[in-house]
């Protein structure tokens, strides 16, 4: 196995690991719905992710030995990327639409 192939698995890691709770945010950030996200599922998704992401920071330990600072690097720049541009779109959300004007009246 080489470095290369270590750094992309943990970059498909990561994306499978932001999935769940990604949707949940997702669905709450839709306005108009009556479907609200409960913070049961916001835990079970948050210990989904974790869950996932140590097995799989464990099996690539176990596997890949030498790879495993790479793979698990990429990991969490992916995850943590995807979750950066989630903040942004939800802050964004939170500021509301903006005034017509462009400034506040």
């Amino acid at each position: 196995m080489d470095q290369t192939l270590a750094i992309a698995l943990g970059a498909a890691c990561g994306i499978v690991g932001a999935i769940p709770s990604g949707v949940l945010f997702e669905r709450a950030l839709k306005r108009g719905t009556r479907d609200s996200v409960s913070v049961e599922a916001g835990l079970a998704s948050t210990m989904a992710s974790f869950l996932f992401l140590s097995a799989a920071i464990y099996v690539a330990h176990l596997l890949m030995g030498d790879y495993a600072l790479s793979f698990g690097c990429s990991a969490v720049v992916v995850f943590l990327g995807f979750w950066g541009i989630e903040s942004v779109k939800g802050w964004k959300a939170a500021q509301g639409p903006a005034s017509p004007g462009g400034k506040d009246e």
